[in-house]
């Protein structure tokens, strides 16, 4: 009981901090709608397929957060291929059509182009835009040029959005998916664009800091179902350095039996954990007489692309890549996933790649290689990876492993002093604690706001009012 009663005194703080954010959120003024919008509706009567239950609830989440007088704050979580693309363009239409611009900030240029692709294709308008680092300077100047006078409403982008030159003249919602790739700075910087904009976060496996927030009830979630019936089964093994070459063998045979593979590594060059000195390898001796190919980076976005539509048409048979295919791939025949140096990647990125195969229904086969010289308590990760294939229960356990992070400050990830005496059952014992250290929490603030009203984020100081 003393040990809950430290880690009690521990938590209220930090849960004070977050709900008087969340209050000064609720305070602030959302965006004002200049027309009366019904995008939302108009888009999904164009889809040729029935939402799911859970989109449905979702799309009404956020629509009642654009209803809302304070801006939203929500997490759309769901497995890879579980509907969150379809649900964030329905939002955005409606946003869209009560007069706002909106922003869609994606990790990767990879990403950012097949959103951009699919938008052009539901929306059928070419007033989506794309704004990534791989433009030529004109062509970006041109689409910058555009956003800021308003003639682009929509714009998918990735870490170009950050820019001091990229100015909207109404921004008022902005998406950011795979938010784990995302530092704090960096998501603070796009949505400080616009003075309030609404903000939805896409994920499938939220990172501790979130789950965090979360628990505490700094932002909103809508969770849809957590497998797509389009997935198949993929069975997860762990490999040592001992049975890698039969491992491979293994592969090779599935491919002559017309099945793909990605090959990943946590760099390009250098070391054992490059992908270049892997690519090396296989195409001179496991895989000689398959055809491979290799992606990262450091290429022209054209051969990047041009390369990835290759493998993902068939034509290529092997992908070794760095985690830029993380997100943003569907290969339909994709089965199998060989991911060396699995220890230096987190359960997040790990989880999404392990997304990228059986897409179609398939059975498909993970494989994860440990480098010799791992560090001591990366079995613990890599064994809930072969265990566990729910992103939310991956999740909770990353929070078990890494701690929250700072709830109130910088830092992503990272132990914290509460964590100590939590022990294997961190997720549940917080989350039972939690309730307490929140009932605590509203009163407290109940009392202060008695004592010392908070200002408005819109006003200078106020006098006292009496407390009734």
């Amino acid at each position: 009981r003393g040990r809950e009663r430290l880690l009690f005194d521990e938590l209220l703080p930090l849960e004070m901090a977050v709900r008087r954010r969340a209050a000064a959120r609720r305070r602030a003024k959302a965006p004002r709608a200049l027309l009366e919008g019904g995008g939302a509706s108009d888009f999904l009567q164009t889809l040729p397929f029935q939402l799911s239950e859970s989109q449905e609830l979702a799309v009404s989440d956020l629509l009642d957060d654009l209803d809302a007088p304070h801006p939203m704050s929500r997490m759309l979580a769901g497995e890879v291929g579980s509907g969150k693309t379809v649900v964030a363009l329905a939002a955005i239409q409606e946003a869209r059509s009560r007069g706002f611009q909106c922003a869609l900030l994606a990790p990767t240029d990879l990403l950012a182009r097949q959103h951009w692709r699919t938008a052009r294709e539901w929306l059928g308008e070419d007033e989506v835009c794309l704004l990534t680092g791989s433009l030529q300077p004109g062509e970006a100047d041109r689409i910058r040029a555009r956003i800021a006078a308003g003639e682009n409403t929509f714009v998918v982008g990735t870490h170009a959005l950050f820019s001091q030159k990229t100015r909207f003249k109404k921004l008022g919602f902005v998406v950011i998916d795979e938010q784990h790739r995302f530092g704090v700075e960096q998501r603070a910087a796009l949505l400080g664009k616009a003075r309030t904009p609404h903000c939805l976060v896409l994920t499938a496996t939220p990172i501790p800091r979130t789950l965090a927030l979360l628990a505490f009830g700094d932002c909103e979630l809508s969770l849809l179902d957590a497998r797509p019936g389009s997935r198949g089964d993929v069975t997860t093994k762990r490999v040592t350095a001992g049975r890698r070459n039969r491992a491979l063998t293994w592969i090779r045979d599935r491919l002559d039996a017309g099945e793909q593979a990605f090959f990943v590594r946590p760099r390009i060059r250098g070391d054992e954990a490059g992908a270049e000195e892997l690519y090396e390898e296989l195409r001179s001796g496991p895989l000689a007489d398959r055809t491979v190919t290799l992606v990262h980076g450091e290429l022209p976005a054209d051969e990047r692309d041009a390369r990835l539509e290759a493998f993902r048409a068939g034509d290529t048979a092997a992908l070794v890549s760095t985690t830029v295919v993380e997100v943003g791939l569907d290969v339909p025949n994709a089965t199998l996933l060989w991911v060396e140096g699995a220890e230096r990647l987190g359960l997040a990125t790990l989880h999404q790649l392990r997304g990228r195969i059986a897409r179609r229904g398939q059975r498909g086969y993970c494989f994860l290689i440990e480098s010799p010289d791992a560090p001591v308590g990366s079995d613990s990760r890599l064994d809930a990876l072969v265990e566990v294939d729910d992103g939310m229960r991956l999740a909770e356990i990353d929070l078990a492993l890494r701690g929250p992070g700072e709830l109130v400050g910088l830092r992503q990830s990272g132990r914290m002093g509460l964590f100590a005496g939590l022990g294997p059952n961190a997720p549940s014992r917080l989350a039972d604690l939690a309730v307490r250290v929140r009932e605590a929490a509203e009163t407290l603030l109940t009392l202060e706001e008695e004592v010392v009203p908070c200002p408005s984020p819109s006003s200078g100081p106020r006098s006292s009012r009496s407390s009734s």
